[in-house]
């Protein structure tokens, strides 16, 4: 049964097979599906079978009878039994805002004003803004696909038959045959192998497979089932004879993870010979190899593969060179498996001894190899007379170790354990280069071969920590017969060795012929190392000796020796400094504490900003209203004018009017003086002035009643803004009427 659907968010997926000549592909680059969680959404599984976790994913609470999709409807064939979606894009908070602003209506350029109207998320460089997120897009898959068989997994015959039908009564190795169907012998087959030796086929390249299988049981020209059509394949029968063999091609998918932990190999040849490690194959070990190349992986390449600075020894001459074509291979003059021109991963196919029907070997097993063009050293520090290990926290005891031999001497000691065969190895001299002291790291494979898992540079060195060394006092001496005879007995049934000593002027420590151990030392040269080793069957063992000149130490007399590599040593002479340093550290110390009371300040001024700000852009808003506000103040204050102007107007018509009564009445006046005497013209003109400065009065009183009215509107500006409005009409109506 396939496992569920699988997706996964990456930005770029290449499958570890694949290669290209010279390049540097990192090996494996891989996805590891069983490292997959099949179902993020429940840790239980999500109901798509009746039976718990077959499928992967499932919490088998599906009711009986029923399928994945939860009805009795039939299944479609290969359909996906789950599917995750997801998706998420910025929107505004406050949508009745947007459509109202007077910014979005088209007429504004992008700004960073329209796109605080249109709330997009934003960022600013202090209040103005500097970015703006105008899409995004969220929950895209890079690939979604489902996997079948990882990298040289066996492909075993279907479960069920042609049909579709679960072979319950049948072993399935009865009903299909264990050899596919082919046209080519197998020689085209992309994507699996089969294997004779085994008997078996294998999943040897990632990607889409298909395998034809053959019924085991035949038919007859009567029989053959006419409505079977093979669904997937371009032939649904193989005859054969009178026997008619029925055909059904399944398909698989592939991953480029591998189904056992790779092994490694990289590259032997021209330059990476140094490197490289041809893994050993001793003789009479296996009785072939067989390497399965693949799409992604060739058997040779069109040409040589040339690095930086490549130079053909035959330049300048008629004489051509012959090209190493060839990617991998197994050499068995030489007894080695060799690689060059290409990366990748491959299936290998280990075999023993020929099998009786001369076609086919034993098959012992096989390996899944990563090929690369060089190892990526790992470095590792190591002191001397310490055993060596290998890096990444892997055992010394489950892998070998094979030393690199350097052109600059021997930097570690070899010790063979009889009883396993196992090389140990011990930090025996100091090395000044990393490449002076390399390791590679073998694993046992198939066949007991040993591939290389690591390969390490180790910086030997002396222990800096004086515990680490037995110390040895020596006396100031003229000669070195006087030296030996403070000399340490060493026993010798543990046959002891001066490995290793400092390389001062000459050599200061030795050995008499009867395993005294003595060092001479003098002023020149106060202290000095040395590295013992001790040997007993096949135990080995290691000491260090720090000697050191009894007069030098009494007068710490030790600049210039390599008694300065000891740490404690080195405190002692660069106490003065550190301690000047630390003086200095006090005296910042005190100054912190002064200037951390005005810091303190700030750093509550900075808290209250965001108040201070949100008031500023308050009064900036404000600020704006004001604006239009005194706009509108100055069209009334214009209006005050043209009011004040229509007053006076109404009270000349009105004065008019009383100054025409008046005119008439003087005629009438004149008129009755002559007719009535002068004490009836007297009292009417006393009664006349008494009348105008009431009438004045009055007019006074009326221009005072509406000058009061409108000081009462200015003081609310909002409803002497309405008081405006509504003027404006009546303005309007009575410039009509006097026009």
């Amino acid at each position: 049964m396939r496992t569920p659907l699988k997706s996964y968010a990456l930005a770029a997926l290449f499958w570890a097979t694949a290669g290209v000549v010279g390049a540097a592909t990192p090996t494996p680059l891989q996805l590891i599906q069983l490292d997959t969680f099949y179902n993020l959404e429940s840790q239980q599984g999500m109901p798509i079978s009746s039976v718990s976790n077959s499928p992967a994913g499932s919490n088998g609470r599906v009711p009986g009878g029923q399928n994945e999709s939860g009805t009795y409807n039939l299944t479609t064939s290969n359909q996906f039994q789950s599917v995750l979606t997801f998706a998420a894009a910025p929107s505004a908070t406050n949508q009745l805002a947007v459509r109202s602003s007077p910014l979005l209506n088209g007429s504004y350029p992008f700004s960073g004003q329209v796109v605080e109207a249109m709330q997009r998320p934003r960022g600013y460089s202090n209040t103005t803004v500097a970015a703006v997120l105008r899409r995004a897009q969220v929950g895209a898959l890079y690939i979604s696909r489902q996997v079948d068989l990882l990298f040289g997994s066996p492909i075993e015959v279907p479960l069920t038959d042609e049909w579709s039908g679960a072979l319950t009564n049948e072993v399935k190795t009865s009903y299909w045959q264990a050899e596919p169907y082919t046209t080519s012998a197998h020689t085209n087959d992309a994507g699996y192998y089969w294997s004779p030796n085994a008997r078996k086929v294998f999943a040897i390249q990632a990607g889409p497979i298909q395998v034809t299988w053959v019924k085991r049981t035949p038919y007859t020209a009567a029989t053959l089932p006419t409505n079977y059509v093979n669904t997937y394949g371009s032939q649904s029968f193989l005859t054969n004879g009178s026997s008619i063999y029925l055909l059904r091609s399944v398909n698989y998918v592939a991953s480029a993870s591998a189904v056992k932990p790779p092994k490694q190999l990289f590259w032997t040849e021209r330059e990476y010979r140094i490197t490289g490690f041809p893994v050993s194959v001793p003789a009479g070990r296996l009785g072939g190899i067989h390497f399965v190349y693949n799409d992604n992986f060739p058997k040779t390449v069109a040409q040589e593969f040339h690095g930086p600075g490549y130079t053909d020894p035959t330049e300048g001459s008629t004489n051509g060179t012959l090209q190493e074509l060839r990617t991998v291979w197994y050499d068995q003059l030489q007894g080695g498996i060799y690689a060059y021109n290409f990366e990748g991963r491959l299936f290998v196919e280990l075999l023993g001894d020929a099998s009786p029907d001369g076609q086919t070997r034993e098959h012992l097993g096989y390996e899944i190899v990563d090929v690369s063009k060089q190892p990526m050293p790992a470095d590792v520090d190591v002191e001397l007379g310490e055993r060596m290990v290998p890096p990444e926290a892997d055992s010394a005891d489950n892998l070998y170790a094979s030393p690199v031999q350097s052109g600059g001497g021997v930097y570690v000691y070899r010790h063979i354990v009889a009883a396993t065969g196992r090389l140990n190895l011990y930090a025996d001299r100091e090395t000044s280069t990393p490449n002076d002291s390399i390791v590679y790291w073998l694993e046992t494979g198939v066949a007991n071969l040993k591939w290389p898992k690591h390969y390490a540079r180790y910086a030997q060195a002396w222990p800096a920590d004086v515990a680490k060394y037995s110390h040895y006092i020596r006396p100031e001496v003229a000669t070195e017969a006087e030296a030996i005879a403070t000399a340490v007995q060493l026993p010798t049934d543990n046959v002891p060795f001066i490995d290793y000593q400092d390389p001062l002027d000459r050599p200061r420590a030795k050995l008499t012929p009867d395993y005294k151990f003595y060092t001479f030392l003098d002023a020149t040269q106060p202290a000095h190392r040395a590295l013992l080793r001790f040997q007993a069957g096949e135990n080995v063992a290691f000491e260090r000796i720090f000697s050191w000149l009894d007069t030098s130490l009494k007068t710490t007399n030790l600049l210039g020796s390599v008694a300065m590599n000891l740490a404690e040593v080195a405190y002692y002479y660069n106490y003065p400094v550190a301690n000047a340093a630390y003086t200095n550290y006090l005296a910042q110390v005190a100054a912190y504490g002064v200037k951390y009371a005005p810091y303190t300040a700030y750093v509550q001024a900075l808290a209250s900003w965001e108040a201070r700000n949100t008031a500023y852009t308050n009064y900036l808003a404000l600020s704006s209203a004001y604006v239009n506000q005194q706009a509108a103040y100055t069209v009334y204050t214009n209006w005050l004018v043209r009011y004040t102007a229509y007053s006076a107007y109404t009270n000349y018509t009105a004065q008019l009017a009383a100054y025409n009564a008046y005119t008439n009445w003087q005629v009438h006046y004149t008129a009755y003086t002559n007719y009535s005497n002068y004490t009836s013209r007297l009292a009417a003109y006393n009664a006349y002035t008494n009348w105008q400065p009431r009438y004045t009065a009055y007019t006074n009183y009326v221009a005072y009643t509406n000058q009061l009215a409108i000081y009462r509107t200015y003081t609310n500006w909002q409803a002497r803004y309405t008081a405006y409005t509504n003027y404006q009409a009546q303005y309007a109506a009575y410039t009509n009427q006097f026009r």
